[in-house]
């Protein structure tokens, strides 16, 4: 899609250096004259309350109440945010509180900048970002939100042309990337090791499908109280065995609250799912919250190589060791 304001940013320009120039000048007139010229919208204010790996996030207000405006850098597809949305569209079309796309005036559902950017208006999902106290009936609620988008996504792939995950090749990926570092504790080797063993050894074919997140956990969750109400960031969502969320949540929540024993994480987890659908078998569980732990590591691999502070990422890659600990 076309558009024709290429000054929001600057050729050449990495995501990195582009969100230090927004956050250190607070200069967002570009940004308001594109959305007030493609989407019709007036906005009042701005603020930068995330910004990830792979994204920029405002929250704007508007003439049209809080928005939110999402800036992708060039690394993510067109085609990967294309289903994004359409996956979120599905979801609150089923009563699942998610952010949805506002749509341009020719009802574009985002615009594809000629620099390889996006930029996307979004709803915004009312809530908080924490539950009010951190407890292992928040886990609970956790989980049966998850089982809910499970349960009614079912069916959601079955005549679609959709991404798809299959768990082999990501362990090739994996494998291609931590290979390379000989320098990472033996505890990744060993434990890449041991997700390949359980391949060999245990077919998954079969297994129950449904949507995926790609990335469910606390900081992806809107809480209520200390339910949780909402999820979004959607952007590694595909269909494939629902198996894959679920030991993404239980480790999620792990890692989120490190200091809780572990069990009984994964305990509550397995109350909620199980109000919706059928919970899997532990060892099931444990080999997909190490694919997730180990998913981590090769993010942080990779991102290291992008980002400064070689310290950071140094404790970054000892915190997921250390979880890979708790689980082994």
């Amino acid at each position: 899609m076309e558009t024709a304001l290429p000054q929001i940013f600057k050729e050449n320009e990495t995501f990195t250096s582009f969100v230090r120039r927004v956050r250190e000048m607070k200069d967002y007139s570009q940004i308001e004259k594109f959305v007030d010229e493609r989407y019709s919208i007036d906005i009042t204010s701005f603020n930068i309350f995330a910004s990830g790996y792979s994204n920029l996030n405002f929250i704007a207000e508007t003439n049209l109440g809080k928005l939110i405006i999402r800036i992708s850098r060039p690394r993510r597809s067109v085609g990967s945010i294309y289903f994004e949305e359409k996956v979120s569209i599905f979801l609150k079309s089923k009563g699942i509180s998610v952010r949805v796309p506002i749509l341009g005036k020719n009802g574009e559902l985002f615009f594809d900048h000629p620099y390889g950017y996006t930029i996307e208006v979004l709803t915004f999902i009312e809530g908080k970002a924490w539950p009010d106290d951190w407890n292992l009936e928040v886990v609970k609620s956790s989980g049966e939100l998850l089982g809910k988008i499970h349960s009614l996504s079912r069916n959601f792939g079955t005549s679609l042309d959709i991404p798809r995950l299959d768990i082999y090749e990501k362990i090739k990926d994996f494998q291609n990337i931590i290979n390379l570092e000989k320098s990472l504790d033996t505890m990744v080797f060993s434990t890449l090791n041991q997700c390949v063993a359980f391949l060999d050894t245990r077919s998954l074919l079969g297994s129950p499908q449904s949507i995926l997140h790609g990335d469910f956990g606390p900081s992806n969750l809107v809480f209520e109280g200390n339910k949780a109400s909402g999820v979004f960031d959607f952007e590694g969502t595909c269909f494939g065995p629902s198996f894959y969320d679920y030991g993404v949540g239980v480790a999620q929540w792990a890692i989120c609250q490190n200091s809780w024993d572990h069990r009984k994480i994964s305990e509550s987890f397995k109350r909620g799912y199980s109000l919706f659908c059928p919970v899997f078998d532990d060892k099931l569980v444990i080999f997909m919250e190490k694919v997730s732990l180990l998913e981590r590591i090769c993010a942080t691999i990779s991102f290291s190589k992008d980002y400064e502070n070689e310290s950071y990422w140094k404790e970054e890659l000892h915190f997921f060791v250390g979880m890979l600990r708790q689980i082994s």
